[in-house]
């Protein structure tokens, strides 16, 4: 029996006040998170979640071993990141990791901005103890075929 999992991958960001001096000239305040669809408690089957962030940064690897997976930052300029979820798994057979790439927008003008992407992970024959983490995380079970759309290879 498959499992199918998503997570919510979100940022919130801000344009900061121009009459506060830009500590580097940053212009913007960011979060950057990953959560559970429907409020799921994904800590049940997540071990970690890695940010890689654009190696100008201090420290560009961003490690949250539990909820809430999110980081805060500042900065002037959007760039593409990797996030990195690491599963609770023992088995070889279970995957240890899915990587998604996410593109951090930073507007020069306007309001708060809130932009979320749900991603969809099929795990296709998951270990009984690891199936039980996943749906007990929130995932749902998938009797039958998985659509070639839905295969992990292409999430």
């Amino acid at each position: 029996m498959a499992v199918e999992v998503q997570f919510k991958i979100g940022q919130k960001s801000k344009l900061r006040s121009k009459k506060k001096p830009y500590p580097q000239d940053f212009t913007h305040d960011w979060e950057i998170y990953v959560q559970g669809v429907n409020k799921a408690d994904i800590s049940a089957f997540v071990e970690k979640v890695v940010f890689v962030l654009h190696e100008s940064f201090p420290n560009h690897k961003r490690v949250f071993k539990e909820p809430p997976y999110a980081l805060q930052e500042s900065g002037y300029a959007g760039f593409v990141l990797s996030v990195e979820i690491h599963l609770r798994n023992r088995l070889r057979k279970d995957p240890k990791q899915i990587t998604y790439q996410y593109t951090l927008v930073l507007l020069s003008t306007g309001p708060h901005q809130h932009h979320v992407e749900v991603k969809t992970h099929i795990f296709e024959a998951p270990s009984e103890e690891f199936r039980t983490k996943l749906m007990r995380g929130g995932g749902i079970p998938i009797f039958g075929t998985v659509p070639a759309e839905m295969h992990p290879a292409d999430c």
